[in-house]
């Protein structure tokens, strides 16, 4: 457990399968999936990035209604957009966020 937990201090965002790699290349004692994802729980902690369900949506929620439908688009600065994007890295992840300009597509900021 102390490895466990000095590797997991390194690399937040090692996943259980990364981890078990990480544990079994060591060669102390054979560790499998299942140990690994014991030693998670029992620890109390998790792999830091986004999970599987980030874009689903709340079918509760409110639905906002297409409000560009039908709208001719035939000069600059007239729609923008914007977009998030995740990007992963080596040692994490950011986010990127930008605005688009719809007609010209360059962006903005």
């Amino acid at each position: 457990m102390k490895l466990f937990n000095q590797q997991y201090q390194r690399t937040p965002f090692y996943g259980v399968p990364r981890m078990t790699d990480y544990l079994n290349g060591l060669g102390h004692q054979p560790f499998n999936k299942k140990r690994v994802e014991c030693l998670y729980k029992l620890m109390n902690i998790m792999a830091v990035g986004p999970n599987p369900n980030n874009s689903k949506s709340d079918p509760t929620s409110f639905k906002y209604p297409y409000l560009l439908e039908g709208l001719k688009i035939n000069h600059p600065n007239q729609v923008w957009a914007v977009d998030i994007i995740y990007v992963g890295l080596r040692n994490g992840y950011i986010y990127l966020f930008a605005v688009i300009d719809i007609y010209s597509r360059m962006i903005i900021g």
